[in-house]
């Protein structure tokens, strides 16, 4: 069975992505602070944030692929540390892609949809980065060294939703629980994104690598949505009462960190590639939906 590393083993995408390559891969998770026990993985506890770290890693596990998860995603902590920012989003993970191209793994690195300014609707692979805050900028300077440091690896911008744990709630999470509760969540209705289930991402970027892509590539769903609106469509899917969700406007909040109001993504190169559509965000919710009931979503739900 080939052997998987995940980086960021305690955040959502790696666990999740857990919980669906388990039955096919020998998975491992890196964890840096916190200690989880999760069906189906083998976990390490460290940081690769230093060479020596990275190497005795690598060397242990001897993966076949590399998933680099980890970064700092909260934009309020990376505007006051821009310089954790740049280490853990822009240095790590051109240091982890120079160490697997020098082995001969396989390596992904997952990035966002915040790398672009609100100059258009849909940002194209090829349109050129533009951040608007720190959060932006070391994940832009992340994507410059991995594939500066290894040009077959593949980088992939996304923007994903799932169920989460409970230490870490997804927005999807946030948005059910608050209707669930009977409370009345303000989403933005001047914010657009192009939202893909986390089980998707996961079966597309395994996708990618079987197809031996390289580079850059969107990972994201079909629909470019407001956040209201795809509160609206997870309220509808779930049975719950959409009147509940107040709307807002990102341009109403100056006391939040600076972030793009348009993160809608492209996703035409790797449709392409995989001869199909990713699909739209109704079909992924019921897809999120039925799996709410499973045993391994509930581990997850109970970390």
């Amino acid at each position: 069975m080939p052997k998987l590393l995940l980086t960021g083993g305690s955040g959502l995408l790696a666990l999740n992505w857990t919980r669906l390559m388990a039955e096919s891969w020998s998975v491992h998770r890196l964890e840096h602070r916190r200690r989880l026990q999760v069906s189906g993985s083998q976990s390490y506890s460290g940081s690769v944030e230093t060479s020596k770290g990275m190497s005795t890693l690598l060397d242990l596990v001897r993966p076949d692929l590399v998933v680099n998860c980890a970064g700092m995603t909260n934009v309020e902590e990376c505007e006051a540390n821009p310089e954790g920012a740049q280490r853990a989003n822009g240095d790590m993970p051109g240091a982890l892609a120079m160490a697997c191209h020098r082995r001969g793994i396989g390596f992904v690195h997952i990035s966002t949809d915040h790398v672009f300014d609100d100059r258009q609707t849909l940002f194209s692979e090829t349109d050129v980065p533009a951040p608007l805050n720190v959060y932006g900028s070391s994940k832009a300077a992340g994507e410059r060294a991995v594939l500066d440091a290894s040009p077959e690896a593949l980088v992939v911008r996304t923007n994903f939703f799932g169920w989460g744990t409970s230490y870490r709630r997804s927005f999807t999470d946030s948005i059910l629980s608050a209707l669930r509760a009977g409370e009345r969540p303000l989403l933005f209705d001047d914010v657009h994104f192009t939202p893909i289930l986390m089980d998707r991402l996961v079966v597309l970027v395994h996708q990618l690598v079987e197809q031996r892509a390289q580079g850059l590539y969107h990972a994201v769903g079909d629909e470019r949505l407001t956040k209201y609106e795809f509160g609206v469509l997870a309220a509808r899917v779930f049975g719950l009462d959409e009147t509940l969700l107040q709307r807002g406007r990102f341009s109403d909040r100056p006391d939040l960190v600076a972030r793009p109001r348009e993160m809608g993504l492209n996703n035409s190169k790797l449709c392409k590639l995989i001869g199909a559509p990713v699909g739209d965000a109704k079909t992924q919710l019921e897809h999120l939906a039925a799996l709410e009931a499973e045993a391994p979503v509930k581990e997850i739900q109970q970390l």
